[in-house]
Formats: structure tokens, C-alpha cells, sequence
């Protein structure tokens, strides 16, 4: 699918403000087609992280890669700049210390990923509804993406989940965000009577331990406990073709995957101001539909409590850990 995606027309476009941040791994032309795209819809700060390849093969493509990249792009008007890891470090190591070197060094941008195909729409949405949201302590992320069946509605969505398959935040909100690596949450009664905090608290407790390798799951715990805000457009502006041989969590298009992307008239896109409506309906469409939320998932979290208690002495080195040990690029 993503047909729109791919009739794109070349063109030249008006300067984007907004820095971005790419994170990639083994996709590298991928890699090579979102920077142009970049490039083309205006924007002249980008930041690409790669994580190391676990084979000489592999390792001497990237090398290859980013060689050609920086030569092509060394005496233009674009400021590209690159980080490639000296170990392989894994999914929630490789792309928790990606933004934390963006944010390091910008106050606000769009982070995607090396699987994410979107348009010019997707750019100026986050632009736009990050200029109007972005100073509202409750709204931790601007987002393309939006599952909902389209409609006839303009207006923009809130939910309170975060929506990762490109994004914009700015450094105040991430380092909001990046508690959810460590801090320890406190008991909550209500977490354990809740399917949606069930399932998301026991999502967050293995990937702080490292049973499971991801790094999205841990703010979504966090988001629904402060009930924080990501905007979503109308309409879908991301497509997520991370299902190919190079993909290391998903194998097929199952849905959300692989969705189109529409159109989107900016100029008559609603965004409406605190409080905001609708929010506990696309919740409960997400949690339904997208996440598969059950009260078999109060059960897990007590399976995963048990197994804990009875393991306590079982060496593993946390998430937080692993944090700690990357020393993140000086400029």
C-alpha cells in the first residue's frame, strides 16, 4: 500500500524549522530515500543515528553508506550529522540514547525511524500543531500516525498513548518521558483491576528488566498514569513498512502496518484548545482494535509479579543500566 507515498512528485519546498532525527539500523537505502524526501520537503538539520551491525558484512555497508552520505552532502546547505554506534546496542538502547543526543542538542524536532515512510502533509502538521500544543504541559508528542477508519472529520485527535511511528516532542517533554526508564513505579491498586494499566505496567516492568526489547511501551505507562496527550492529525500521514527481512520485531502487514496515507488540506485541519473531547473513545478504539487490551492481562501482570519474587536473584541487567554505560557524542 502507502500508494500515495510513492507517486510523490519531486519538488522544492519551503524551509522546515523543525530539526529531524533519523534512526536506522540495516535499511539503508531506506535510509538514503527518507533523507532526500527530507531534503526536498525543506529541511536542513538532520541527525541519523545507525546501530552496528552484528556481521563484517553488514558493518562494512554502513561504513560504505555513510561515507557516500557525508561526501554527497559535505558542501551543500544541508547539516547532516551522523552517530554510528561502536557496539551494537539493540532496539530501546540504540534509539532511547538517539533521542537523547537530539535532544541534547535542539529544544524541539521529529523523530522517525528507519521504517517510516510519510510526505511533505506529515512535516507541516507537526510544524503546526506542534506551535500550537507544544507549550501545553499536558501534550508530551505530535504525531502522523492515526488508525481510526477515516472519516469526514477535520478536526485533530487526542489520546493518551504515544504514537511513535513519526513524531515531534520537544527536550522539557522527553525528559519527562525518560523517567519511565527509571523510576519505579508505586504501588497502585488501581493497576491491578485495570486491564489498559495492567497491560502496559506489565509491558513496562519487562522491558526495564530486558525480558522483552523495546523502548515505547514504558511511556505508554507513563502518559496514561498522568493522562498526557498525544495529537494526532485527522487523517493517517504515516505509512510502516517495517515487516521486511530487516525487520526485528514483525514479519508481516498485519494491521496497523502498511496503512496509506491520505491527504490532508492543512488549511482547513480544526485544532481545538483544552479540554480536549473524544479522548476516552479513541482510547478504547486503540486498546480494542490496535492493542488487543483483555482482562487476561490482569492475570499476566500477577504471573510476571510471581515470577519475580521467585527469581529476585536471577542476574539481569536493567534497561537503566544499559543507559548508563552510553556515553553520548560531544557536538
Amino acid at each position: 500500500m502507502c500508494n500515495r507515498f510513492e507517486t510523490i512528485e519531486n519538488r522544492t519546498s519551503m524551509m522546515s524549522k523543525l530539526p529531524v532525527l533519523l534512526v536506522g539500523y540495516l535499511r539503508l537505502s531506506e535510509i538514503q530515500k527518507s533523507i532526500e524526501r527530507l531534503v526536498m520537503f525543506g529541511v536542513q538539520d538532520i541527525y541519523l543515528t545507525i546501530d552496528r551491525a552484528k556481521t563484517q558484512v553488514d558493518l562494512d555497508k554502513q561504513r560504505v553508506f555513510l561515507e557516500v552520505l557525508q561526501e554527497k552532502y559535505k558542501s551543500t546547505e544541508v547539516n547532516l550529522r551522523f552517530w554510528h554506534r561502536s557496539e551494537n546496542l539493540g532496539v530501546a538502547a540504540s534509539v532511547i540514547t538517539a533521542i537523547d543526543w537530539f535532544f541534547s542538542q535542539n529544544s524541539s524536532g521529529i523523530i522517525l525511524e528507519d521504517d517510516i515512510l510519510f510526505d511533505e502533509k506529515f512535516i507541516q502538521f507537526c510544524e503546526r500543531a506542534w506551535d500550537i500544543y507544544g507549550a501545553d504541559e499536558s501534550t508530551w508528542m505530535v504525531s502522523g500516525s492515526n488508525f481510526k477508519p477515516p472519516g469526514n472529520n477535520l478536526s485533530v485527535d487526542f489520546i493518551n498513548y504515544p504514537m511513535i511511528w513519526g513524531w515531534c516532542s520537544s527536550a522539557k517533554k522527553w525528559k519527562r518521558m525518560r523517567e519511565a526508564y527509571f523510576t519505579k513505579p508505586k504501588f497502585r491498586l488501581i493497576d491491578w483491576v485495570t486491564p489498559n494499566l495492567a497491560y502496559f505496567l506489565n509491558g513496562r516492568i519487562k522491558a526495564n528488566l530486558r525480558i522483552i526489547d523495546t523502548w515505547d511501551i514504558q511511556i505508554a505507562y507513563e502518559m496514561l498514569r498522568a493522562r498526557a496527550y498525544s495529537v494526532l492529525p485527522p487523517v493517517n500521514l504515516i505509512c510502516n513498512k517495517g515487516f521486511d527481512d530487516k525487520a526485528i520485531h514483525t514479519t508481516e502487514a498485519k494491521f496497523p502496518l502498511d496503512l496509506p496515507i491520505n491527504d490532508l488540506d492543512l488549511s482547513k485541519t480544526i485544532y481545538p484548545l483544552s479540554p480536549y473531547t473524544g479522548v476516552d473513545n479513541l482510547n478504547h478504539y486503540y486498546e480494542r482494535e490496535i492493542f488487543r487490551i483483555g482482562y487476561r492481562h490482569l492475570w499476566s501482570l500477577l504471573k510476571l509479579r510471581i515470577w519475580i519474587l521467585l527469581f529476585s536473584k536471577h542476574k539481569r541487567d536493567s534497561l537503566e543500566a544499559k543507559l548508563a554505560g552510553i556515553e553520548l557524542p560531544n557536538d
